[in-house]
């Protein structure tokens, strides 16, 4: 009588063992509409990094750091625990002194499609896609060129199979006290010096790495996405 009441017990375990493992490997689903306390609103947000105080977070209106200040009530649980950050998700530095380097990030996989944002009651038009010609941007640092103080440096991926040419206007940044500033020129940081430039040709599957300006005066940039 043993042998069958074991062999009944491994079923038992085999049978609860599967749901367990299933719901521990399934990625958190992306919220919808995602209100901050500061105002902004987030569509099909996802947090990609918690950085102690603040966490970065992904969305239709692009590469976002919000403070968990702002975050709403109940959501602050659900961000995941910090991990190894993804190597193309580093804000690479510009350094005068030091020579480019060949060294490029592999390229990345197209995006999956993300649903529409809901048009909001204001009569506002929906958030731009999140990429533009097969091009999507990585990550972006404040950071001003020469005595232009509203600028920031962008990490852009060419995920296509063809040689994308981008223009000061195809970048927007969004305030944190809100706002929206469209591109004025391009800075090509991989000259020495840096060069000012009215296009940038990003090649199939490279990245790139330029600064944008989008005002001469101070700008508390909150996220930079495309103006398309």
């Amino acid at each position: 009588m043993s042998r069958p009441l074991a062999s009944c017990a491994v079923v038992a375990v085999c049978c609860l063992a599967g749901p367990l493992c299933a719901a521990t490997d399934t990625p958190a689903a992306a919220i919808p509409s995602l209100s901050l306390h500061d105002g902004r609103v987030l569509h099909n947000a996802t947090f990609v990094e918690d950085e102690g105080d603040s966490i970065v977070i992904r969305s239709v209106e692009g590469l976002t750091k919000v403070a968990k200040m702002d975050l709403p009530d109940g959501v602050l649980p659900a961000v995941p625990k910090s991990k190894p950050q993804d190597a193309s998700l580093v804000v690479r530095t510009f350094d005068p002194d030091k020579p480019p380097t060949s060294e490029e990030p592999e390229a990345k996989p197209p995006p999956k499609p993300v649903s529409k944002a809901e048009p909001s009651p204001s009569g506002v038009s929906q958030s731009p896609a999140p990429t533009y010609k097969g091009c999507s941007i990585i990550s972006f640092e404040k950071k001003p060129f020469q005595n232009i103080l509203g600028c920031a440096e962008i990490v852009i991926q060419n995920a296509s199979d063809a040689s994308v040419e981008l223009h000061p206007r195809d970048f927007a940044c969004l305030l944190s006290g809100g706002g929206r500033r469209v591109g004025r020129n391009i800075v090509a940081i991989q000259f020495l010096p840096p060069a000012i430039r009215r296009r940038e040709i990003v090649g199939p599957g490279a990245s790139d790495d330029i600064i944008v300006t989008f005002d001469n005066g101070d700008l508390d940039i909150a996220a930079v996405q495309w103006a398309h």
